[in-house]
């Protein structure tokens, strides 16, 4: 609901209330073959979904902005590192990325690769609340991850998120199957 959200702002307004129906190759055949439009013909284990609309920063990333950026990080691509560096570095100095965040209005970027993937890695640091949505300021999470070295830096926010919903507890994992345990090289739990 939050992705549709995100995107569903940027187009006509009926999109942004309209009801969809999810469908998925295990569901029934009335579901599959089922429109969102009449409701009331699904059966009530069909999913419908609306957009849900978030108000978020307003992000304005300018392709000049970014090459300056990249020079001084000496960095050849747009990442999660790139951006959580580029945050705090233009949060610590007041710098023009962090000018307009709580102003009203919607995320922009320039027509350029560099410019659109910063903005959608700054929108999801974003709403993985990594980047506060209050004031826009590095969370204690997301200046960890920002000293993470690059290799590492995927897997650790994967586990970052896995303990957010207390999947990755500190418990030992039990075997998918029981009668296949895990093998004995492995040494776990």
């Amino acid at each position: 609901e939050t992705s549709l959200g995100l995107i569903a702002r940027h187009m006509h307004s009926g999109f942004q209330t309209k009801k969809i129906l999810c469908k998925a190759f295990w569901d029934s055949h009335p579901i599959r073959q089922g429109l969102s439009g009449n409701a009331t013909d699904l059966p009530p284990e069909a999913r419908i979904i609306t957009p849900k609309a978030l108000k978020g920063l307003k992000w304005t990333i300018k392709k000049d902005a970014v090459d300056a950026e990249m020079r001084r990080q000496g960095a050849d691509r747009v990442d999660f590192k790139f951006c959580l560096n580029w945050h705090a570095y233009e949060f610590q100095n007041d710098g023009p990325l962090i000018q307009d965040l709580l102003h009203d209005g919607v995320p922009t970027s320039t027509n350029d690769l560099h410019s659109l993937a910063a903005l959608v890695h700054l929108m999801v640091l974003e709403h993985l609340e990594l980047i506060a949505s209050e004031d826009g300021g590095m969370t204690v999470l997301g200046n960890v991850l920002k000293d993470t070295p690059k290799n590492l830096q995927e897997s650790c926010l994967v586990a970052l998120e896995m303990m957010k919903f207390g999947v990755l507890n500190g418990e030992p994992f039990d075997a998918a199957q029981p009668d296949r345990p895990f093998p004995e090289n492995v040494q776990y739990p």
